[in-house]
């Protein structure tokens, strides 16, 4: 249970001056946009996590919130070096 007694919630990351697609996804393995538990492709993506029932996160397990910038074709979409972005996590 989270701290708010919650049961789960969401991360999003929304980038301030670029409104290119992203990805992002969550799961365990750093870089991983496949074998993933939650995956949303926007400008501002969400990916949701549950705590309890099961699918849920585990105890003791490290977990990855992983972004790319590119389109459908894979190519980059980031339009200056810099990448502004803003990552909130919310808990229900």
């Amino acid at each position: 249970v989270l701290a708010n007694g919650g049961r789960g919630g969401w991360l999003n990351a929304v980038e301030i001056a670029d409104r290119g697609t992203r990805t992002a996804a969550f799961g365990t393995t750093a870089c991983d946009f496949t074998n993933v538990l939650s995956k949303q492709s926007n400008y501002s993506p969400n990916v949701y996590f549950k705590l309890s029932p099961v699918p849920a996160l585990l105890p003791s397990t490290t977990y990855y919130f992983n972004i790319k910038n590119s389109d459908a074709a894979g190519a980059s979409t980031c339009s200056s070096a810099d990448c502004a972005i803003a990552v909130t996590l919310t808990a229900q």
